[in-house]
C-alpha cells in the first residue's frame, strides 16, 4: 500500500492583480486641455473687459498729461505711453500703487482699481462653475482609479483637487495654459 502525504502548508495566494497603467500626466494634460477649450471665450471676454479698464485709465491719464505745461509735457507722455505698455502686457493693473506716482494720478488709479476689482467679481461666478467642472472630473477619475486600486495615482489627483480648491489664481493660470505651480521668481541681482 502507498500512503499518500498530503502537503500541510497551504496554497500560495496569488498576487492581488496589478492596477492598470495610467499616465497621470497625460490623464491631466488631456483635463486642463478640455478645460481650456471650455474658458477660453470666459477670459476672452475677461481680457477685453480688464484691457478696456485700462485704457480708461490711460485717457484719464491722457487728460492730465494734455493740462500740464509744455516743456514737461512731451516726457510724461513718453513715460505714460511706456508704463501703459507694460500694464498691456501684465494683462492687470497691480494692486498696490506706485510710490513714485504723481497723486492726481494715484487718484484715477484708485478708481482704476475699483472698476478692475469690479470685473474680478463679474467673472468670478463663471470661474467658479468651470473650476466646479474640472474638480468633478478629477473627482470622477480618482474614484475609478481607487475601484482599480491605483492609490498612488488617486492620491496625486486628491493632491491636485485640493490645489484648485484653494487657489483660484492657480486654476486661472491653469486655464491659461501657464504652468499651475510655477517656480518663485527670485529677484534678479543687477
Amino acid at each position: 500500500r502507498q500512503m499518500c502525504i498530503r502537503d500541510s502548508t497551504p496554497p500560495e495566494k496569488p498576487d492581488p492583480p496589478k492596477p492598470p497603467e495610467f499616465d497621470r500626466e497625460a490623464w491631466l494634460a488631456k483635463a486642463r486641455a478640455f478645460m481650456q477649450n471650455k474658458a477660453r471665450s470666459k477670459l476672452a471676454d475677461y481680457d477685453k473687459e480688464i484691457l478696456k479698464n485700462i485704457d480708461k485709465f490711460e485717457r484719464g491719464v491722457d487728460r492730465l498729461i494734455r493740462k500740464m505745461d509744455r516743456n514737461i509735457r512731451k516726457p510724461a507722455e513718453r513715460e505714460a505711453e511706456e508704463a501703459f505698455t507694460k500694464l498691456r502686457n501684465l494683462g492687470r493693473l497691480p494692486e498696490d500703487v506706485p510710490d513714485d506716482m504723481p497723486n492726481v494720478v494715484k487718484k484715477l488709479y484708485a478708481e482704476a482699481i475699483d472698476d478692475q476689482q469690479e470685473i474680478d467679481v463679474e467673472f468670478l461666478d463663471d470661474f467658479t462653475r468651470l473650476r466646479i467642472t474640472y474638480i468633478q472630473g478629477l473627482d470622477k477619475q480618482t474614484s475609478i482609479l481607487r475601484k482599480e486600486g491605483n492609490d498612488e495615482h488617486a492620491d496625486a489627483i486628491d493632491e491636485e483637487i485640493e490645489a484648485t480648491q484653494n487657489d483660484m489664481e492657480r486654476f486661472i493660470r491653469i486655464l491659461r495654459g501657464f504652468e499651475a505651480d510655477p517656480e518663485p521668481e527670485e529677484d534678479a541681482i543687477d
